[in-house]
């Protein structure tokens, strides 16, 4: 090959557009409720089975309270909502107030006033309230306790699974609200600890949906939660651990949406990373390696613990990073990360904490970091609200950021032949308009895909959405060359 040769290549090479890698949401992030620490425990109040996101406030949550020493309290707080609730969530300084003095590794909590707080012990395993907890209720799981901290506790939808609620190590299902429980496994591969359990809704691929359970090795797949196979992860796993499990409820998908899972191993996880996210596009009978953690990535000097991992509305990814410490301090650093394609790169979600990968000064970001950074300490659980902040629970308290992790309004991208649809108001309680171009149909389905409402040939159209359920719904739109577009709409109360 000539010189003249390779530099026409090189050229050629050079003129090769690269996509930009996906920019992470300008966000802040701040501290939640006076003299919160060591987060066991978050919960938002659901408003619609299967949404991933809550009203726009928190609910409650489990931890220890201390002031400059010992544990003064341990157990179950309500955040103050002398607010009213509304849209516009506490504010940051708002106190916690006690409910009940137990512990809770996993909370449930509903619009209705129903909350289930289970602690994995075998007396009184579960405690309900009806009432939004001015009163309670134990209840026995002999057969049916969780072992803390892996305790777990889920709410389905799916043909079969409506409405059921499932504690998990020991794979127990309750059908009258956590008053009763029953053991459901049967049969499983061989495998370890249990971690977490998810759910894909019925979709056009899979009209019954599935359950999926991160387990030691990897990831099983059940239609029932009886009867549990292995997945193309399971098994295939050197030492290493399914931590947790996320999936974007995407209803054009035709799997219902992609599926993610954490996967982490003392040892190193295939080439060597300490920690893989794996994502699946079938309903998580198969799994590809997404994004890679090795030592030092993000400041950290070796990765452990579980790290907690959550999708947003737009399908976009939050994962925390958790780096164990020893010494006085006794807490889990790390920061939170983010990826806007499904899992392949990350960047800092919010501004990072500056000592990351070192040791914390002393009193540093206790409560807060100037100028919105993470404060350092890990997450272990994260919640998403209605207004699209996350929050997230660490050993030093609650926190969330200042503002949509997350574009709630709903206005999808022109396609080719100017076809576009934009939804306003979004949020809405009663009603929204929806206008479209070039456009031959405009279909709006919920949650599980299902159609709520239609229309043919319109460029504008008003919706009345004031006796749908509150929650997240897909519009999309049709034109003539059979192209297709979608925003999304809330419904809120």
């Amino acid at each position: 090959m000539t010189a003249r040769s390779l530099l026409v290549l090189a050229v050629l090479w050079l003129a090769v557009p690269v996509a930009a890698q996906p920019v992470p949401p300008d966000v802040t992030w701040e501290y939640v409720g006076a003299d919160s620490s060591a987060v066991l425990s978050l919960s938002l109040v659901h408003p619609l089975d299967g949404q991933p996101y809550g009203l726009p406030h928190p609910s409650f949550a489990s931890f220890y309270i201390q002031r400059q020493g010992p544990y003064l309290s341990r157990g179950l707080y309500e955040l103050d909502h002398s607010g009213g609730g509304g849209p516009t969530p506490p504010d940051s300084g708002a106190a916690w107030s006690l409910l009940r003095p137990n512990d809770a590794n996993a909370l449930y909590a509903d619009d209705a006033g129903l909350l289930l707080a289970a602690n994995g012990s075998p007396i009184d395993g579960v405690i309900r309230s009806t009432d939004g907890g001015a009163t309670w209720e134990g209840v026995a799981t002999d057969d049916c306790r969780g072992r803390p901290p892996d305790t777990g506790l889920v709410k389905t939808h799916g043909p079969g699974r409506e409405g059921a609620f499932w504690l998990l190590p020991d794979v127990c299902r309750s059908d009258d609200d956590g008053l009763t429980w029953t053991p459901a496994l049967q049969t499983a591969p061989g495998h370890l600890r249990r971690l977490d359990l998810a759910e894909v809704l019925p979709s056009a691929a899979l009209p019954g949906g599935r359950l999926l359970m991160a387990v030691g090795g990897g990831v099983l797949t059940s239609p029932d939660g009886v009867t549990w196979a292995a997945s193309s992860l399971y098994g295939t796993l050197s030492h290493a651990v399914a931590t947790s499990l996320a999936v974007d409820r995407d209803p054009s998908h035709p799997y219902g949406g992609t599926a993610y899972v954490s996967a982490k191993g003392a040892g190193g996880v295939g080439d060597g990373a300490r920690l893989v996210v794996y994502g699946s596009e079938d309903g998580g009978a198969t799994w590809e390696p997404r994004g890679r953690f090795f030592d030092g990535d993000f400041g950290l000097r070796f990765l452990g613990g579980e790290p907690a991992l959550t999708v947003l509305g737009d399908g976009s990814v939050v994962l925390g990073l958790v780096f164990p410490i020893n010494g006085p301090l006794g807490r889990d650093l790390g920061p939170v990360i983010w990826s806007g394609d499904g899992g392949r790169t990350w960047a800092h979600l919010g501004p990072a904490a500056p000592w990351i990968g070192g040791r914390p000064p002393v009193g540093g970001c206790d409560p807060a970091c100037p100028g919105g950074t993470w404060p350092g300490w890990a997450a272990h659980v994260f919640a998403v609200d209605r207004t699209g902040r996350v929050w997230a629970g660490t050993d030093n308290g609650v926190w969330r950021t200042t503002g949509p992790a997350w574009a709630v309004a709903g206005e999808g991208p022109p396609r080719a032949g100017g076809l576009s649809v934009a939804v306003y108001p979004n949020p809405t309680a009663s009603g929204a308009t929806v206008e479209v171009s070039h456009a031959s149909r405009i279909v709006i389905v919920d949650a599980l895909g299902r159609e709520v409402a239609s229309w043919d040939s319109a460029s504008r159209v008003a919706v009345d959405t004031s006796g749908w359920s509150p929650g997240a719904y897909v519009v999309r739109v049709t034109g003539p060359d059979g192209a297709s577009a979608s925003a999304g709409l809330a419904v809120a109360r």
